[in-house]
């Protein structure tokens, strides 16, 4: 008799953060974790999967669901430069029009599939300045109302990572909700959130 096995299916929430204008807050937020642990560690139902990119806010429901020890953080970053080359001439790119795609908006993939679809339709890759030139307007916007703390944090920004010591809770956190830079919990930085709001950075 040949034994089955059952084979679990894998659950995916993707942008979870984005849960708290359905108006669950922080402690309806943990629960659910709690859930999924049930499922993926006790019950063994199912794996579970929890995707965001506000990494402030899963670090403080997991800290609040007392779930460090059930859990662990994947940090799915940029693709490598290689990759991103390949993948430009693949595509038809010249090996220079690779390089600059890279150099402006590096190895995002969100970006480079912008960058893509533009060059399938016209051939040309001038849409890497266009969203260079519009993170600047969108940054400019921001700064308008921002502390002198904020201020300072973007300028500091534009030089490269950040320690997280060198930037307050309130400061941070505005950064990540307006998707100027992202925290990496791991290391501890804090870094522009792509290579084109990095690029519009240092034009401000």
């Amino acid at each position: 008799n040949k034994r089955k096995t059952f084979k679990r299916p894998i659950m995916v929430l993707d942008e979870i953060q984005n849960l708290k204008h359905s108006g669950l807050d922080a402690r309806d937020m943990s629960q659910l974790l709690n859930f999924l642990v049930t499922m993926a560690k006790r019950m063994h139902v199912a794996h579970t999967v929890v995707v965001t990119s506000d990494c402030l806010f899963i670090d403080e429901v997991v800290k609040l669901a007392s779930l460090e020890e059930a859990s662990e953080f994947l940090y799915v970053g940029d693709l490598p430069k290689n990759s991103v080359l390949d993948w430009m001439r693949d595509e038809g790119m010249t090996s220079s029009k690779a390089q600059e795609v890279y150099d402006k908006v590096g190895g995002r993939p969100y970006d480079l599939w912008v960058v893509v679809q533009h060059f399938r339709s016209s051939g040309g890759i001038d849409i890497v300045d266009s969203m260079v030139t519009r993170k600047v307007s969108r940054v400019k916007f921001l700064l308008k109302n921002a502390s002198s703390k904020e201020q300072k944090a973007v300028k500091m920004l534009a030089g490269g990572p950040l320690t997280v010591d060198k930037v307050d809770n309130k400061t941070l956190k505005w950064l990540v909700e307006n998707e100027i830079a992202f925290f990496d919990p791991v290391n501890g930085e804090v870094y522009a959130i792509s290579k084109s709001m990095l690029n519009a950075l240092h034009k401000l």
